[in-house]
């Protein structure tokens, strides 16, 4: 069985995990170490009922009990968990990923959501979004950009996780940011100058004129130099736990 490997600065913020202060996002070492990659895992599986679940990898627990939706570790806007680029140091190579709800007070798994082998390149910083429920859940894997952006602006990319979308608009404000992304697809990067105002980010059925009533909105004043990946999550026409929403994670 292959060993986790994770940094001793991943090991110290999954201590801290919860003490992390809102809205004050460190700036951490994000290049991998030789023969290693960096991966967030981004837990967006609608149930009905948001039981917390626990991350592993090769059978080894490496999360705090999360629910719907939380990227791990750090975590983002209109999310679960800290505002904190985190990434977990893994081994190069085929690791298998599971989530799943355990039995109460241990690690044992109670009932298996999501399993999958994942290939990890090296100097690479991914994140893997899981989604859906049953016999539908998959998965997709993105590569992040995590340079600066240029200064006055930061840098988005867009992934559709909504399951009953075939296509999603993104919109900021009233500009569409990225179109026609089709289900568990991923738009190109883009950038968005910082102005001090807050607008909302809102996702649509792809071709909707922007004047309907949109599927789910996110106000957020953009911050200097984030790179960030904005996620749809939920179902369309759904009722919380499971209603859309619009968040986002941090990358750098």
């Amino acid at each position: 069985m292959k060993k986790v490997f994770i940094t001793l600065s991943i090991v110290f913020i999954t201590t801290l995990f919860y003490s992390c202060k809102k809205n004050e996002q460190r700036i951490l070492d994000i290049t991998p170490t030789a023969g290693t990659a960096l991966v967030k895992i981004n837990y967006s599986m609608p149930f009905a009922v948001n039981s917390s679940v626990q991350i592993k990898i090769n059978d080894v627990r490496v999360s705090n009990l999360i629910t719907f939706p939380t990227p791990f570790p750090g975590g983002g806007l209109n999310t679960g968990g800290s505002n904190q680029p985190d990434y977990m140091s893994l081994p190069v190579g085929t690791s298998t990923v599971s989530v799943s709800r355990p039995n109460v007070g241990t690690n044992v798994d109670s009932l298996i959501l999501f399993s999958g082998s994942v290939s990890f390149e090296a100097n690479k910083n991914v994140t893997l979004h899981v989604t859906d429920t049953g016999a539908a859940v998959t998965s997709v894997l993105t590569v992040d950009n995590v340079t600066m952006p240029d200064s006055g602006f930061s840098r988005f990319k867009f992934v559709h996780l909504m399951p009953n979308v075939p296509a999603i608009d993104l919109y900021y404000g009233t500009t569409i940011v990225a179109a026609n992304i089709l289900y568990k697809g991923v738009s190109s990067e883009f950038q968005i100058p910082v102005t001090g105002t807050s607008l909302s980010w809102a996702i649509r059925p792809a071709g909707a004129l922007s004047t309907t009533t949109a599927i789910a909105t996110y106000a957020q004043t953009v911050a200097d130099r984030k790179s960030m990946t904005v996620f749809a999550a939920g179902y369309n026409g759904a009722l919380t736990p499971r209603a859309p929403r619009v968040s986002l994670l941090y990358n750098r």
